[in-house]
């Protein structure tokens, strides 16, 4: 038997001796094992992820030119009722419960003074630094109802506390009684797991998530696939119960192999993973191409544009991670699997904020675009963006009015014209565009 430290109570544990119980990979064997319990495949990379970010603390990190980023996330997972968000949530508890890792995790519902308090407390401090004398406030958020953990209204100022906690930066806080005094959090370390439902992200994330630099940081899961069964509503049995043993089973295999896997990195404490010959070839054409030619286009994603190298070098390294490769280094396959993983992950995205625009009213679009029609027949110019924009006004509060627009020209309802021709080969640019309706837009749709 091997031994080694609990890092939350100092005391020893058994670590059974043998190879890893889950092969190939733990992200694979985790997104497996769930689809086979009926919950979405989707849900399994960022589970499984959420799980590794939050027990290697700061102790393994990427260093660039840029300095050193460590390996945390904000990661949603976003789905209809019933899809299987909260089981997902609460495997990721059960598995670290059954490692003894001394992972914190924090309340299902903050705060802002709450949740500073928490990870504030002396019972979140680890070791978990580049080195030993680095001791870290690391906690976990990990919350089956994102609505729930904010509570009814979001507070900006926690939004913007969030931000740095996950940006690493020292946190002081001096709005407290005199009898508290200060708050300090020298070396924050915060990771997220929650889940909303698509109605609740059209409403929570749109305004002040995205204007606060909150939703930039995040990583949304969507799935729209629902796996049931009506074995599920049956009468508890035998049969049922080997289920629940089963679940407990894998919950232990998964407790084993981190505990080898924090074996290992205690081992290695400052260990720098970094990327091999062909996985570097392989960023940079991704980054001088693949990137450019899938670059979001959506408004409320331009800012999304600017970390996506971040988070493929992240995910990527947790993925290396997660086949216990002790060298720490990134391969070609683990990068590639990362890209596919990101491609999925935005497209998902990308689909759920188109249905977002119109998600208060399914008229909208088509009354917008019947205007827009009667307006270019009638005037037979190209309409106004100030025209347009006072239509749209009509029909949706003003935080939508450019969203509703993107919407049109996205699904081709509407051309946004930038250059008027001024003589035959001149042309002049537009500092406004005006917009002009696609005429067989009808004909398209149906």
């Amino acid at each position: 038997m091997t031994m080694f430290t609990d890092s939350k109570n100092g005391q020893a544990m058994k670590q059974e001796n043998g190879p890893k119980r889950i092969q190939v990979s733990l992200i694979e064997s985790f997104s497996n094992f769930i689809a086979d319990q009926g919950l979405p495949l989707t849900y399994g990379p960022p589970a499984a992820m959420t799980i590794l970010s939050s027990m290697i603390g700061r102790r393994l990190f990427i260093r660039t030119n840029r300095g050193r980023m460590f390996l945390n996330a904000f990661r949603f997972l976003i789905g209809a009722p019933g899809i299987g968000k909260s089981l997902t949530t609460d495997l990721v508890d059960q598995c670290l419960k059954e490692s003894k890792l001394g992972v914190m995790t924090a309340a299902k519902s903050v705060t802002k003074a709450s949740f500073v308090d928490e990870i504030a407390a002396e019972s979140s401090r680890r070791p978990w630094g580049v080195d030993a004398s680095e001791i870290v406030s690391a906690l976990l958020v990990n919350s089956s109802e994102y609505g729930v953990f904010l509570g009814d209204k979001t507070d900006e100022s926690l939004l913007r506390t969030l931000c740095d906690m996950f940006d690493g930066r020292t946190y002081i806080e001096t709005r407290r009684s005199i009898k508290t005094g200060p708050i300090t959090v020298e070396i924050p370390y915060l990771n997220i797991l929650t889940a909303t439902q698509p109605e609740h992200f059209a409403v929570q994330f749109p305004r002040q998530a995205w204007a606060s630099g909150m939703a930039n940081r995040c990583d949304f899961y969507v799935s729209e696939t629902m796996a049931e069964s009506p074995d599920y509503y049956l009468d508890y049995s035998e049969e049922s119960n080997s289920r629940n043993n089963l679940v407990n089973s894998f919950c232990r295999d998964v407790a084993h192999d981190l505990q080898c896997i924090a074996a290992d990195i205690s081992a290695n404490v400052g260990k720098q993973i970094v990327l091999t010959e062909e996985a570097r070839d392989r960023f940079i054409d991704w980054y001088e191409h693949d990137r450019v030619k899938t670059q979001l286009t959506h408004p409320w994603l331009l800012d999304y544009n600017t970390r996506r190298a971040f988070r493929l070098r992240r995910d990527a390294a947790l993925v290396a991670i997660a086949r216990a490769d002790t060298d720490y280094t990134i391969t070609l396959p683990d990068l590639n699997y990362t890209i596919d993983l990101h491609l999925d992950q935005e497209f998902g995205l990308i689909n759920l904020l188109h249905k977002a625009v119109a998600s208060d009213s399914a008229d909208i679009i088509n009354l917008i675009y019947a205007w827009a029609m009667r307006e270019f027949l009638e005037t037979k110019k190209p309409i106004q963006h100030s025209r347009l924009t006072e239509q749209i006004l009509t029909k949706v509060e003003v935080s939508k009015v450019n969203y509703i627009i993107s919407h049109l020209i996205s699904t081709e309802a509407l051309f946004a014209i930038k250059q008027r021709e001024r003589s035959p080969g001149v042309y002049d640019n537009l500092s406004v565009p005006e917009y002009k309706p696609n005429l067989k837009y009808r004909v398209q749709k149906a």
